[in-house]
């Protein structure tokens, strides 16, 4: 995940006192700390007491609750994904782009199951609208030839990029619908309370710069 201000070339910056400018301590949004949860939670396992030979994860957390799979679409690193896909490109190793074309289309297909069950009609939207984008070309066989992979994967990038913008239009409104599982309810307040922290944290950069032209005046 890249953010702004994390690139060794963007820490030689000098000090600025416009806000969009200052480089916050913790400049994650709430969509990309559900990304990140959302991979640990595949990592912690827990035992049913009911059935001790069996062994879960607490991902499905992250899989049934509208506001937490559409977080996860907007948190979606596309910038990477991207970035990746060119280089494959640049390889014109046929057979990696045919496997990265259909992970792209899985992640599709993954978001449309996602939220096809939802019984809000703003999640069902965006459903439809990944249904209705998929460029009709991608089914098995895909194209064997380079160029005409690297179009249709170009084409599955653009859908995944509207469909964010739409996942993003809808995120707050399923946030505050009040219509979620215990376990994901209590979740979402603890990312809104730390919203407020984090507030208060990104005001170190305000505070040190203050400190540095107190320093300077001595």
């Amino acid at each position: 995940m890249i953010v702004d201000g994390t690139l060794q070339s963007q820490r030689s910056l000098p000090v600025q006192t416009e806000p969009e400018h200052r480089f916050p301590v913790d400049g994650l949004r709430l969509d990309q700390w559900v990304v990140l949860c959302a991979r640990l939670a595949k990592r912690l396992r827990f035992v049913d007491v009911g059935n001790p030979q069996s062994s879960n994860d607490w991902g499905a957390l992250f899989e049934h609750d509208e506001t937490l799979v559409l977080a996860r679409m907007v948190g979606f690193d596309l910038t990477a994904r991207r970035l990746h896909f060119d280089r494959l490109c640049e390889t014109q190793d046929g057979q990696s782009l045919h496997t990265e074309v259909w992970a792209l289309a899985e992640v599709l297909n993954h978001w449309c199951k996602a939220l096809s069950t939802s019984s809000q009609p703003q999640v069902l939207t965006v459903c439809e609208a990944i249904r209705q984008m998929v460029p009709h070309q991608l089914k098995e066989p895909l194209p064997s030839d380079s160029a005409a992979l690297r179009a249709l994967g170009l084409s599955v990038l653009h859908v995944i990029q509207r469909t964010q913008t739409l996942a993003a239009m809808h995120l707050n409104e399923t946030l505050d619908s009040g219509q979620h599982e215990p376990a994901a309810g209590l979740f979402l307040v603890f990312l809104r309370l730390y919203g407020l922290v984090q507030r208060q944290i990104n005001t170190f950069s305000v505070a040190l710069e203050y400190a540095q032209r107190w320093a300077a005046l001595l």
